[in-house]
């Protein structure tokens, strides 16, 4: 969905109470329920909430010589969905977890890693336009790269990138390196059998 820019004036329609939606309702009603119960299964096995409302994205290209085009969100809002049961009939909603809003993990890191680009930090006292206006900054030497202006609902996982930064050899000390751990050496080596039970 794209976001109004805050210059033109949209009084007709009621745009602001209603979204369009490219799905018939028996359509969107499986879509729903199929996100409800992932998000559910997410939060019951790993316990970690997946559902965010992303603001804006990140067009960008791989290399210089790339012709395609990637998108990655920006900021992340954490949400929580309900479902109601009314008249025979699912009804679900969204509202905000109260957690803090988030900045998108895994691009901060691709771009630091391939670019030696810093993702801007969201302050306490930013909106996503103040956000945008920070990106678009930041990105100004990339002739081809854009802040798109799209919001969407949808599952952001960052569970991988938890991990690979806690399999980083730089963050663990110099007088204990990930590879002589003993659980994670038995656990990633294998262990000798020595054919007792």
């Amino acid at each position: 969905l794209p976001l109004p820019d805050g210059k033109s004036d949209d009084s007709e329609g009621d745009s602001g109470h209603t979204i369009q939606t490219l799905l018939f309702p028996d359509q969107m009603d499986r879509k729903l329920s199929g996100l409800f119960n992932q998000i559910r299964i997410s939060l019951s096995e790993m316990g970690v909430n997946t559902l965010y409302c992303a603001w804006g994205f990140l067009e960008w290209f791989e290399s210089d010589d790339s012709d395609i085009p990637l998108f990655a969100p920006l900021v992340l809002f954490p949400l929580q969905m309900k479902q109601t049961l009314v008249r025979h009939t699912y009804r679900y909603s969204v509202e905000s977890t109260g957690d803090d809003t988030e900045i998108n993990l895994t691009l901060r890191e691709r771009l630091r890693q391939d670019f030696a680009m810093e993702l801007p930090l969201f302050e306490e006292t930013d909106t996503p336009e103040s956000y945008f206006a920070k990106m678009a900054e930041t990105i100004e030497d990339k002739t081809r790269w854009r802040v798109r202006r799209f919001v969407t609902i949808g599952k952001f996982s960052f569970s991988r990138l938890v991990m690979y930064q806690d399999l980083d050899p730089s963050r663990w000390p110099a007088t204990r390196p990930l590879q002589e751990h003993k659980v994670l050496s038995d656990l990633l080596g294998g262990m000798e059998h020595d054919g007792t039970t």
